[in-house]
């Protein structure tokens, strides 16, 4: 993803954003903390979103709070 891609929505701070390269990286990169417990155990993210923050924004939409967090 090139860095247009990446700051071209400006949600780069959001909680949103946040959550969705965590996933990224969790399910993607074998270095990654908690790669063990996703990546590492075939848990794969789906097309759409690992290909584009804008899509996984779409159908997530904003965190209701804090309180919650993306979850297998």
């Amino acid at each position: 993803m090139n860095k247009e891609a990446i700051t071209k929505h400006g949600l780069r701070n959001s909680p949103e954003y946040q959550s969705w390269k965590a996933m990224i990286q969790r399910c993607t990169n074998p270095k990654a903390q908690g790669y063990e417990y996703y990546g590492g155990r075939g848990i794969t993210v789906c097309s759409p979103w690992l290909n584009s923050f804008e899509e996984f924004y779409a159908d997530m939409g904003l965190r209701p709070s804090n309180g919650y967090s993306i979850d297998r």
